[in-house]
This record gives C-alpha cells, structure tokens and sequence, in this order.
C-alpha cells in the first residue's frame, strides 16, 4: 500500500513516459523514494525530542511556593529552555539536574529544570510557557493553570518582610460553625534562622473538644517574596456550645545561637569560624514569641426532625457522614458465625457515639465486640473511622438478610439534617435449623420423677419400703466419734467467731444497694449538673475514693476495670460521656431542667435508674 500511494504521489507530475517506467519498476521506484526521504528530510525528524513542563501542587495560597519543572529529553544536546509568560509569578531557578542513559548504542539525554514559583496575586494563574529550539524545529510546552487562594499571612502587614526572623501564628478556619461542626486550628511556627528546643504553652481550649491532626508538619511559606521555614501544629476542634469562643494568646518558648548565618537558613563551610560554633553547640539564648488570638462564632443547632429522633444519637453527629458495612459473603451453616463490622466514617467527633441502632432479624444471635475508632488527615481535616463489631449466629437456614444501619447526622453546607445508611447485609446459611431445647415438666402428684431414670434407680426407689437407703454421716457425726464434748464446743465457738469477723467485713466492704438507696435521689434531682454529681457521688462511694481525688476521668478509668457486667460498664461510661458533653454544651441548661420536649433530664433519670437496678455491685 505504501509503495502504491508513493508511486502515485511521485507520478502524478510527471510525463507519461516517466509514468509508465514508474508503474513497471516498483523496486527502482521504492529505492529512489528512500533516497529522496532520507537526504531531503532534515535531520531532527530522525531525534526523538520530548519536551513537558509540570507545577507541584496545583492549588495552594499566597502563602505557599510552587515548584515548575521542565523536562526535555531526546538523544540530541537540548539547549537550556526559554521561558516565557506566567507573569503572575515570580521565578527563582533552582538548578538543572542532567542524566545520560545508553541503550543499543543511543544515547539519551535527559535535563530537568527546576524552577520556584511565588504567586504575586490570588486566582486561577498560568504557569510560564517553555519552549526550546532544536535542528530548526521549535518545541513548547502548554501553560498549566494553578489555584491560588488567599494566604493568611503574607497580606498582614504586622507580620510582613523585615517585622522579624522568628514568629508565631494562630488560624481557624471556618470562623463561623455550627454547634459540634469541625474547626481546623493551626499553630505555625515561622522562622528564618536556626532553632532548637521548642516548646509551646498548653493547646488546651475551653469550650471545644479537640483532637490532634498533625503535630509537626514542616514546609517552606513565602511571605512578602522572604521564605520561611514553617512548622505547624494542627488541630480538629469541635465547638461544645454556641456563641463567641475564644482561642487564647499561644506563647512559643525557643533556643537559638547568638551568632546566626546572613541567610537565614543554616549552611556549611568549614572554613568559616561558626563552622565549630555548630559542631560544639556554640551559645544559645533564649526568646519567647506569642501568636495572635482567635475567635469562632458558633451558631446552635436546629432541631432534629421527629421522625429521625427515634434512630438519633443522644448527641448529634455534625459533618458529612457514611456508613459501610464489612463482612464475608461466603455461605456458613447453622449455629456458625458470621462476623460483621460496621463502620461509620465522619468529619463530625464520634466520641460520643457508643452505639449504632442494629438489629438482626427472627432467628438470629447477634453478640457485640468492644468498638474501635481510629482518625486520619484529608488533607487540612480529620476524618475519624468508628469501627462496631458483630458476631451473627443464624439458627435456621435460607437467605439471611439484616437491614442496614441508619444514623441521621446535621449536614452544615446544606444547613438540614441528613440520614446516612449502610447497605443490607445479605448472605446463605445452610444446614438444617436447630432443634428446641425440650423442657422438664414435674408432675405434682409424684414426687421422685426425672427424665429418662437409669433401671438402678427405679430398682431403689420400688425397695424403698422394704430396705431404707443408706445415709453418708455427717461431719458432726464424724467428728464426735472421735473428738470429746468439750473440744467439739471450743471448736465450733471458733468457728462462729470466724464467721462473724468474716461477715461483718463483708458488710463493711460491700457497697450499698444502689437501685434500693439511689432511686428517690435520682427522681428528685433537679437539673443535669444535680444528676451527676449524684451519679460520681454514687460511683465514689462504691470504689471507695475520696471525692478529692476522684476526678470524671478516674471514674471512668475505675468503671472500665472494675465492672464486670459489660453491659453495665458500657451504660455507665455512656451517663459520664453525656453528662460531661451536656455540662459542657449547655450549661445554662445543665443548671435547671426544662418543660419543652427536647429536655434530656428525664431520659437521663430513667437511664440512671435502668442502669443502677442492673448493677449488683461487683
């Protein structure tokens, strides 16, 4: 086909006589045509030129620098690229890096230059184009668009080139929330000269329940054209109540030496007499730098709808929130069992989420492992995982089919509260179903009857009148065959003594009846914070702690070890969970109940009084 279509191209201005001496001499023709290629064509068709151009990342502030790459590669020598455009920038060569490769004789080249760019104004920026020249033939790359977002730092004119070498910085973002929706907290530490042993105040903050992202994040910031070394601390924070909270003043406290390079960031020249200042430590001084405050507005919570509020968490999930379910599809038999995780994946705190609404259907045995929870960054979030555990054991065969889990959750973009569902879990048990468990009914008219009796038995219980059974004697009788009057007395006046400095120790140690003691007390209490301190007073008196001592924490930490009903352990960490989240969210509230239906006092009382019947101490 090819020699056709060249034939054709080459005849096709020629005479008929050339024609014809084409058309009949396909081989001449074929060698000519590559003689033509090869000495007409230039050179540079034969090289393998490839030239791309990359920005890393692709969104990012004014406040970060941006790495652009250009890359050429091909086996002939590639000049140094031109660059031209992307005028929002400003660019600083790095420096080149060059490597050879041989293959089959060819020699490949391969050049990368790498380039820092510092966007000089926030939008959606072009890179520059770059473009090189080789053998007359002129090769560019197309501009890449970058995302650039307004800093935080580099338009505030207090912390601005010049202003220092070493400062502390403190951000929230969003700084208007919803009640329990997330709060990115970020403490930067932002330096141009060496530093050491950094310590920084308590990050503890009233009002929030806060969670750590990220500890000791480092990167390189540009503020007002000067790079920075940036070491940041970030946090996840979730408001407990609404209104004005504020972040307090953080204090950064730091060693750097006396003697610090021109640069700003440290070097090496052993020809330099601080050179041996950096090897044996030198002096160092010591500095302190405070960031700035920082505020959220913190807007409550709608109420939840009605028909969500039986399948509702006792304190709303804020974010955006999914559900999985995890599990084996195999097929299993009868009175096997199946495990089955749920996991519910937020942006919202599912610390207080202790339990999820899963039933399994008629015929099924569901038992409940202890709940995992784990968290991870997405990139300036947290996002936490919460794994709940089930064992399924079917007692009939067929197609096992549970409905899936639903948990309603407060959606803050849209502003409504959301359900989010995890799918059916479905699978095949086989075997044959489980028989029941026959039960003993005693006949009232008879008085020695059992079940299946031995014939040994219904041979003594037919003598019985004619040969009584023998009797095993008792250790009373033993013991005064062999033992006098007076010992037997002496003996068994110790043995009472024993029993009631045992009995009376017992009841010094044994903790008093809650449900029978508690019960008016929890009725008469007249507000969340009145509730709890009856429950920690309860709590203490049981453990035998001093009240001084005995923080919500230890109590916790003494339910856990000590309570062996799980079930009871599980309701009591629940009431401290809540009790400490509500005195926390509303203790306005907390301080007097209220008549409207969305009061949380009356369930508390009914869950308190539940759980105190349950406990028979341990």
């Amino acid at each position: 086909m090819f020699l056709i279509v060249a034939n054709a191209c080459i005849t096709s201005g020629t005479s008929p006589r050339a024609q014809r001496w084409f058309r009949y001499r396909p081989i001449p023709t074929a060698f000519l045509l590559f003689l033509f290629l090869f000495f007409s064509l230039p050179r540079q068709c034969w090289a393998d030129i490839r030239l791309k151009a990359e920005v890393s990342p692709q969104r990012g502030t004014t406040d970060d620098n941006f790495t652009f790459t250009v890359t050429a590669e091909g086996t002939q020598n590639i000049p140094t690229p031109l660059l031209a455009g992307g005028d929002d920038f400003s660019l600083q060569l790095l420096g080149p890096q060059t490597s050879l490769t041989i293959i089959n004789g060819d020699v490949n080249a391969r050049i990368a230059y790498v380039y820092r760019l510092i966007p000089k104004r926030e939008g959606v920026l072009s890179s520059p184009v770059a473009e090189v020249e080789v053998n007359n033939v002129r090769y560019t790359t197309t501009p890449i668009s970058v995302d650039v977002g307004k800093g935080e730092i580099g338009n505030d004119p207090a912390l601005g080139n010049g202003q220092g070498a070493l400062f502390l910085r403190q951000t929230v973002s969003p700084t208007s929330v919803y009640e329990g929706q997330q709060v990115v907290n970020a403490v930067t530490v932002y330096t141009r000269v060496e530093i050491r042993e950094i310590q920084l105040d308590d990050l503890a903050t009233d009002g929030f329940w806060q969670e750590k992202i990220t500890d000791d994040q480092r990167s390189t910031k540009s503020i007002d054209g000067v790079n920075y070394a940036a070491i940041e601390i970030r946090k996840a924070l979730y408001p407990l109540r609404s209104g004005s909270l504020e972040l307090p003043v953080r204090s950064l406290i730091a060693r750097i030496p006396d003697r610090q390079r021109p640069s700003g960031f440290p070097g090496f020249d052993s020809f330099d007499d601080r050179f041996f200042d950096n090897i044996f430590g030198g002096a160092l001084r010591d500095v302190t730098v405070s960031s700035n405050a920082a505020s959220v507005e913190v807007s409550p919570l709608p109420p939840i709808p009605p028909e969500m509020r039986p399948i509702a968490p006792s304190v709303p999930i804020v974010g955006e929130t999914t559900i999985k379910a995890n599990y084996s599809v195999e097929v299993i038999n009868v009175g096997e069992s199946k495990g089955v995780t749920i996991e519910v994946i937020s942006e919202g705190n599912l610390n207080p989420l202790k339990s999820i609404p899963f039933a399994a259907p008629p015929g099924v045995k569901i038992y409940e492992e202890k709940s995992e929870m784990k968290s991870d960054a997405r990139g300036p979030r947290l996002v936490t995982h919460r794994y709940f555990k089930f064992s399924l054991v079917p007692l009939k065969p067929g197609l096992l089919r549970v409905p899936g889990v639903k948990i309603p959750y407060f959606d803050p973009a849209s502003g409504t509260y959301k359900i989010a569902t995890s799918p059916d879990i479905a699978f095949v048990v086989q075997g044959d179903a489980e028989p029941e468990q026959p039960t003993i009914q005693k006949d009232p008219t008879t008085t020695n009857t059992t079940l299946g009796a031995s014939p040994q038995a219904e041979l003594n219980s037919t003598s019985a009148d004619t040969l009584p059974p023998y009797e095993e004697p008792t250790i009373a009788e033993q013991v005064s065959a062999h033992v006098s009057l007076q010992l037997s007395i002496l003996l068994l006046a110790a043995v009472i003594g024993v029993s009631v400095i045992v009995i009376v120790a017992l009841r010094l140690r044994r903790p008093e009846a809650t449900a029978s003691v508690t019960a008016a007390q929890v009725d008469s209490a007249g507000s969340i914070a009145e509730l709890s301190h009856l429950l920690q007073k309860i709590l203490i008196a049981h453990f035998r702690h001093q009240a001084e001592i005995a923080t919500v924490d230890q109590l916790r930490s003494l339910v856990t070890k000590r309570v062996s009903d799980r079930d009871v352990s599980l309701a009591l960490r629940s009431l401290l969970d809540d009790f400490e989240l509500l005195l926390y969210s509303a203790p306005n509230e907390a301080q007097g109940s209220q008549d409207s239906e969305s009061d949380p006092l009356p369930g508390l009382k009914a869950r308190m009084r539940e759980v105190l019947t349950r406990w028979k101490g341990d």
